[in-house]
């Protein structure tokens, strides 16, 4: 793991890099597939950290991934980390140009929950029902947790609103428990 000051500078870098030329969406895009590409290699990971593999070898095989899938400022970006040994910082840097984006932007991220999978209509209206309660704009993921059982959980900036069958249970339950009207058998 590299240290997160260092990620934290470099994303700053570039974001400022890309505001100053006027293509940060783009390079946004750009650091997001960076990122889901390291995510999802963990071969590449690995190269990246491997320190017999040379520098210049790091940045020939970044190019050669990278190269006609980006814009030209992210693989300048990408080869400076190379010539500065930063390659195994690339992933971290990534992740972090992501957040600092959506903090810049306003984006928070909302997670739905429920017990099957939702279809995309569905995710829009409650897409659309969170933007209206909310005054940032939300990225909202769905998760799928069969043992909820039914309904929703959703949560966004710390916050947690729980419809879902299995709390709805817990409470009958302890309410039940409680009721000194029921005799223990």
């Amino acid at each position: 793991m590299v240290n997160y000051r260092v990620s934290a500078a470099y994303a700053k870098s570039l974001i400022d890099l890309a505001q100053e030329q006027k293509c940060l969406d783009v390079v946004f895009a750009d650091m997001q597939l960076i990122s889901k590409s390291f995510a999802t290699s963990f071969d590449l990971r690995h190269l990246m950290d491997n320190p017999v593999v040379g520098n210049a070898k790091k940045s020939e095989i970044l190019k050669a991934i990278f190269a006609d899938k980006v814009n030209k400022l992210t693989i300048g970006f990408l080869s400076l980390l190379s010539s500065k040994g930063r390659e195994n910082a690339i992933f971290d840097v990534s992740k972090e140009f992501v957040s600092q984006y959506k903090t810049l932007n306003g984006i928070q991220a909302a997670t739905i929950t429920t017990a099957v999978q939702i279809d995309d209509v569905l995710k829009q209206q409650v897409d659309k029902l969170l933007a209206k309660i909310s005054d940032k704009k939300l990225e909202l993921t769905t998760k799928v947790d069969p043992s909820i059982v039914g309904g929703f959980i959703v949560n966004t900036g710390g916050l947690q609103y729980d419809a879902s069958v299995r709390t709805k249970l817990t409470k009958f339950k302890n309410q039940f428990s409680s009721n000194p009207y029921i005799s223990k058998i």
